[in-house]
């Protein structure tokens, strides 16, 4: 007489083996591959004005320096006028991740992207981010302008009093 396992002992078991097999590294949560060691932040340093947002990308990488997809990727600004802003997001198949934030304040904010590698440690990088005021924006002397308006088309079409303001 020929004896058999229920197919659910079979699936039950084939699901163990899986969740070991990933809880152990050697098969990586949504496919195959090196397990993420590493993890990177760009840009390392930028400037924008205040109430604008920014973007920085964190590039999570193997052994080999490969992307590494489906890692939990943590975003926290921890210091700065934006500290304890933050957000996760996974890694994409480039081994890319990306968080925006903006600020209301001046100063400069350090951004921190942070991985759990095959061990399950902490690898950190990171970048600052300095935000200016507004008010910084250069003011040209309206003869400036006027010179640059008369060569375009004459004055005829042109009147302009007091300062300009050049917004970027």
């Amino acid at each position: 007489m020929k004896t058999s396992k229920p197919v659910h002992v079979v699936i039950i078991s084939a699901f163990i083996l899986l969740a070991l097999a990933v809880a152990v590294g050697s098969i990586k949560a949504g496919g195959g591959g090196l397990p993420a060691t590493g993890v990177g932040l760009t840009p390392g340093a930028a400037v924008n004005f205040v109430g604008t947002s920014h973007t920085v990308t964190a590039h999570v990488r193997d052994s080999t320096g490969g992307p590494v997809e489906y890692v939990t990727v943590t975003f926290s600004i921890v210091g700065g006028p934006n500290t304890g802003a933050g957000g996760s997001t996974f890694s994409d198949a480039s081994g890319e991740a990306t968080f925006t934030w903006s600020s209301t304040a001046v100063g400069t904010d350090t951004v921190e992207a942070m991985i759990t590698d095959f061990n399950g440690n902490p690898v950190y990088a990171h970048a600052q981010k300095t935000w200016i005021p507004t008010n910084n924006i250069p003011e040209v002397p309206i003869g400036t302008i006027m010179a640059v308006l008369a060569l375009a088309g004459g004055f005829g079409a042109y009147y302009l009093k007091g300062k300009i303001r050049i917004v970027r």
